[in-house]
C-alpha cells in the first residue's frame, strides 16, 4: 500500500506466503512516482490504457523509462543500497535467457534490515549503468545465446579439443563445483566464476540471485554450450574456438604421407567466413570446443583451399537491425556505445 503522511511517501511491503509486512520509504515521489510504484508493485495488473472523458484523463500516464530509471535510483540513494540496485540489475539480465533452460525464477526472501546504517561506497554509483547504455544491455539479455554462451564459456579453454571435454570438466564440475552446490554455497560460487572470467562475474552474480545458477551446472554436463560470436566481442571474455583471440594462422603442411593437411578446426573458421551467405555453412559451429584431427588440403570445399594461405580473420564491426521504420529504412546499424564507425573505418 502507498500512502503519504506529512510529505513523506512510504511502500508497505506485504507477503502472502510468510505473513509478514514492513515499511520502506520511497522518498520524495510525486503524484507520478507513487501510480509507478504501485503499477510495478500490483501483481498482474500494471498499467492499463488512459481513457480521455470530457476533456479529462481518468487514470495516470506511466512515465517514461528515463523517469522510471531515476525512480530506482532515487530509492537506492535513500537506503544507501546501491550495491542491491546494481545486483538486482544484474539478475534481470539473467531472466529471458532460453526460458532459463526449465529453471524457475526465485528471488531471495526480502529482509528488514534493523542494525546501523549501512554507508555504501561512493564506487559502487559508478557500476549503475547509465541510461543510455541500458539499451545494450537490454540487447545482450535478449539475443538468444548471448547470456548461456557467456556463462557456458566460463568453463571454456583454449586448446582443449572435443574430445576431451569431458576429462577437462569433470574434476571442476564434480569435485569442486558439486559440493559447493549441494552446501548452498553460491557466493563460493560466483568468487571461483569472477576469478576465471572477471567480465562475467556480474551475470554469475546474477544466476545467483534468480535461482538459475544450480540449473547452469546441470546443462554443462550433460548438453552442448551454445554459442554466440557476438557475445564473445561483447563481453571480451573467450568463449569458442572461433574466437579471432585464439585463431592462429592457418597453416597447410605436409604429413607423412606427403599429402597437404589442415587442421580441422582451421576448416571449419575457414568455411564459416568465407560461407557466412551459403545455407550449408553460414552458422557458427554449434560446439565452442574445437574439433580434433587432420584434414587433406585437397580434400576439402574449394574455398578452404582458395583461401587456405590468406591469413583470413574475423572482426567485428556492428550490430544490424532489421526492422521498418518511418522513413523507409528497413536496417539499422548499431555500432554500440564503445565503438562508433569513424573508428571501425579506421581498422
Amino acid at each position: 500500500m502507498l500512502h503519504g503522511k506529512q510529505g513523506a511517501f512510504a511502500l508497505y511491503k506485504n507477503s502472502s506466503t510468510s505473513g509478514y509486512e514492513f515499511l520502506i520509504p520511497v522518498g520524495d515521489a510525486d503524484e507520478q512516482g507513487l501510480q509507478w510504484w504501485a503499477a510495478v508493485l500490483a501483481k498482474g495488473r500494471g498499467w492499463r490504457a488512459t481513457l480521455a472523458q470530457a476533456d479529462r484523463d481518468l487514470d495516470y500516464r506511466p512515465p517514461s523509462s528515463m523517469q522510471a530509471w531515476n525512480y530506482l535510483l532515487r530509492l537506492a540513494q535513500t537506503h544507501s543500497a546501491v550495491d542491491q540496485l546494481v545486483g538486482a540489475f544484474t539478475a534481470t539480465l539473467t531472466i529471458p535467457i532460453y526460458q532459463r533452460f526449465g529453471a524457475a525464477v526465485t528471488f531471495p526472501q526480502p529482509h528488514l534490515g534493523t542494525g546501523p546504517s549501512r554507508k555504501i561506497e561512493p564506487s559502487y554509483l559508478s557500476k549503475v549503468p547509465s541510461f543510455d547504455e541500458l539499451p545494450y544491455f537490454m540487447t545482450l539479455a535478449c539475443i538468444p545465446r548471448a547470456i548461456s554462451s557467456s556463462l557456458f564459456g566460463t568453463f571454456w579453454e583454449p586448446g582443449v579439443p572435443c574430445k576431451l571435454v569431458s576429462e577437462w570438466l569433470y574434476t571442476p564440475l564434480q569435485n569442486v563445483l558439486q559440493p559447493l552446490v549441494d552446501q548452498e554455497k553460491w557466493h563460493v560460487i560466483v568468487q571461483i566464476m569472477a576469478a576465471r572470467r572477471p567480465n562475467l562475474a556480474p551475470l554469475w552474480l546474477g544466476s545467483a540471485i534468480t535461482g538459475l545458477l544450480p540449473r547452469l551446472l546441470k546443462v554443462c554436463m550433460n548438453s552442448i554450450p551454445p554459442v554466440s560470436l557476438e557475445a564473445i566481442v561483447w563481453t571480451q571474455s573467450p568463449q569458442s574456438f572461433m574466437d579471432p583471440t585464439f585463431r592462429p594462422k592457418t597453416n597447410a603442411y605436409r604429413s607423412f604421407r606427403l599429402e597437404q593437411v589442415i587442421r580441422r578446426e582451421d576448416e571449419y573458421r575457414l568455411l564459416y567466413m568465407t560461407g557466412c551467405n551459403s545455407d550449408e555453412y553460414g552458422a557458427a559451429p554449434l560446439c565452442p570446443y574445437s574439433p580434433f584431427g587432420l584434414v587433406t588440403l585437397q580434400g576439402t570445399a574449394l574455398n578452404v583451399r582458395l583461401h587456405s594461405s590468406c591469413g583470413h580473420n574475423l572482426s567485428y564491426n556492428h550490430w544490424m537491425w532489421q526492422g521498418q521504420w518511418k522513413d523507409g529504412t528497413r536496417y539499422l546499424e548499431d555500432y554500440g556505445f564503445t565503438v562508433s564507425p569513424s573508428s571501425v573505418e579506421q581498422l
